[in-house]
């Protein structure tokens, strides 16, 4: 069962914004592609969670897979606007 867990292929999820990149050159292992997308798809909802009030969010966070190149395997895209309104 150890030796599992130390071949459990690595993630890395780099993160766009507005003509920035931030790379992810540590990683993160995961069990396999489904759970890479889950963790993308976990630290989109936390950016989400993470706005204040009259903001807005416009990130796209890309998984590639550790020695398979640079392409990313997958891509979530991350939306998020908190507009108020005061009427009175």
């Amino acid at each position: 069962m150890r030796e599992r867990a130390l071949n459990m292929p690595k993630y890395h999820f780099d993160i766009r914004e507005n003509g920035t990149d931030l790379r992810d050159d540590e990683g993160e292992e995961c069990g396999d592609r489904q759970a890479a997308e889950a963790q993308a798809k976990k630290v989109a909802v936390d950016m989400i969670d993470s706005l204040k009030s009259e903001s807005q969010l416009s990130r796209t966070i890309e998984v590639r897979e550790d020695g398979k190149g640079d392409q990313p395997i997958l891509r979530v895209h991350v939306v998020g606007k908190i507009e108020v309104e005061r009427l009175k």
